[in-house]
């Protein structure tokens, strides 16, 4: 594996905060190409090169798994698209099209890569995908796929039978499959009607491992706790999938009361096979006593730590204002942020005005980004973290950002995450400079410093020889997704997307070396920035 390292401060000679970078002194990144568009296809035949790349998706160990398409000798439009992973060490190609598809009859072979790869803690990826070939037709052309033990090896395919579910086969697959560290896998599902039990396709859940699939809900289904006369309706597709092999998800409920977006949307989890409600609107929100109740529900249901259920919703309030306002909600612990809360590391009246759904690690810390009003009614934005029970921020809209510019001022944060090390790495606008170079990465270390990764706008070494430079102007910057963040260390890298100005792309690691104690007593300024002290405009 060969690393390239790079000093963002001796390529770009820049100043911040009136301090030199200090490129000599602070350990430099250490970027790995993972894939680049003209180059060598992995496990492919010489003469074939990636032609495409979609954003990655990484698991808490820094492997990746993605989506592209070949271009070269003996391609064509029916065996150019692929999937690849570098789970095992090296980049391997997992499932290309016109390739044989596991678990069908022979000559029955990949079609279309229909959805994003997901990826677990071990390697293991789930994804959807479209067959072609003898006595495949529209009914039966779709299926589910995992990697595992026994290799490649097919989940569930169209026009089978849904376990659970009376006289209907699967139609069509919904959302992102899930997979975690057991190699269970879940997914939505649309059944189609073979017999008389229903009339129409309805959608479900499911969960389990191929052969040994069970159904966890489906609309139709009583809701446990309410009467025959109520039914779920609506069930939505994405789920969230726990190590445990609980499941959560949305549905709606229907009934004679239930009234469209009133009473009707509720977050559910099945456990050990038993469902229980976790929220839903109407219900009065935990730990209010009654005084506020839950009027919307945002996202899916997230498992937290060991199993506990974090949520985001908006409450109102029984006062004649009916004031509004969005939480997050822990179970076993009530709201960790609360919008109107004061937003820690601001000027004193400074409050949260609006909240997106945290990222947590395995250790229960999380990032969030949010937004601020202060007391002369102007707003703006952030990211904050909470380690070890403790809300700080971590960069604010306004502030100085690390950029290889002495005028650039964060502005707008897209993404955040908290890694295993309790890092927080994010993807921000910036003001100051034009709109081709506003948007980059960058990671707050637990200490308070931040430090730049990439940005648009800026000179990239692409080539994965440490002796050769192949330098290429930055147009587009994406952090990779995230899918299973529990992992064995601390020095996760950050996997990122980058589109440059000549139509290529790649897909890069970085590796934060951590600073030595003398550095951090220095406080090098520009690609390390202290939490203290920090200039605002």
């Amino acid at each position: 594996m060969i690393f390239r390292t790079f000093a963002l401060s001796t390529m770009m000679n820049a100043v911040v905060s009136g301090l030199a970078f200090a490129g000599d002194a602070v350990p430099p990144l250490e970027f790995q190409t993972l894939a680049l568009t003209g180059t060598a296809v992995a496990g492919a035949p010489a003469g074939q090169f990636y032609e495409t790349l979609s954003r990655p998706v990484v698991n808490g160990n820094g492997a990746v798994v993605f989506h592209g398409t070949i271009v070269g000798a003996n391609t064509d439009n029916l065996n150019n698209d692929a999937i690849w992973s570098n789970a095992s060490g090296a980049m391997m190609l997992i499932a290309r099209q016109g390739d044989q598809a596991p678990g069908t009859t022979s000559g029955v072979t990949f079609s279309v890569f229909d959805s994003r790869p997901y990826m677990n803690v071990h390697g293991d990826i789930v994804f959807d995908a479209f067959i072609t070939g003898p006595g495949v037709t529209s009914a039966n052309s779709r299926g589910i796929w995992r990697t595992g033990p026994n290799g490649l090896e097919l989940v569930v395919r169209s026009n089978s039978v849904a376990p659970g579910a009376t006289f209907t086969d699967f139609e069509t697959f919904l959302g992102h499959s899930a997979i975690n560290s057991s190699g269970v896998v879940s997914f939505g599902a649309d059944l189609e009607a073979i017999g008389p039990s229903i009339e129409s396709s309805y959608p479900g859940i499911w969960t389990g491992e191929p052969g040994a699939l069970e159904l966890v809900s489906l609309d139709g289904l009583t809701p446990p706790g309410l009467s025959n006369d109520y039914i779920f309706i609506h069930t939505s597709g994405q789920t969230y999938l726990h190590d445990s092999g609980a499941v959560a998800f949305i549905a709606d409920i229907l009934g004679p009361d239930t009234e469209s977006n009133v009473n009707d949307l509720s977050f559910w989890v099945s456990e050990n096979g038993v469902l229980r409600q976790v929220a839903r609107l109407g219900d009065d929100l935990p730990g209010t006593g009654g005084t506020e109740q839950i009027i919307n529900l945002i996202g899916v249901p997230v498992f937290f730590g060991d199993g506990q259920i974090m949520y985001h919703g908006v409450a109102r309030d029984n006062s004649p204002e009916m004031e509004i306002r969005t939480f997050v909600f822990l179970e076993g612990i009530g709201e960790v942020v609360r919008e109107g809360q004061g937003a820690p590391g601001t000027a004193p009246g400074v409050v949260f005005s609006g909240l997106t759904m945290p990222s947590m690690n395995s250790e229960g810390d999380f990032a969030i980004r949010a937004d601020i009003e202060r007391p002369d009614g102007s707003v703006g934005r952030g990211v904050w973290a909470q380690r070890d029970g403790d809300l700080g921020l971590v960069a604010q809209s306004g502030e100085i950002a690390p950029y290889g510019e002495d005028d650039a001022f964060f502005h707008l944060f897209k993404t955040a995450y908290m890694d295993e090390a309790g890092r927080v790495i994010f993807h921000a606008e910036v003001d100051g400079v034009t709109s081709s170079q506003d948007e980059g990465i960058w990671v707050a270390t637990p200490d308070g410093m931040i430090r730049l990764v990439v940005r648009q706008g800026q000179m990239f070494d692409v080539n994965i020889d440490p002796l050769i430079d192949d330098f290429r102007l930055v147009h587009e910057v994406e952090l990779a997704v995230r899918g299973d963040l529990v992992n064995d260390g601390t020095d996760q890298p950050i996997v990122f997307f980058l589109a440059f100005a000549d139509g290529s792309e790649g897909i890069f690691s970085a590796t934060v070396p951590e600073p030595s104690s003398a550095l951090l007593c220095m406080g090098l300024g520009g690609v390390l920035l202290l939490r203290s002290g920090r200039l605002r405009r």
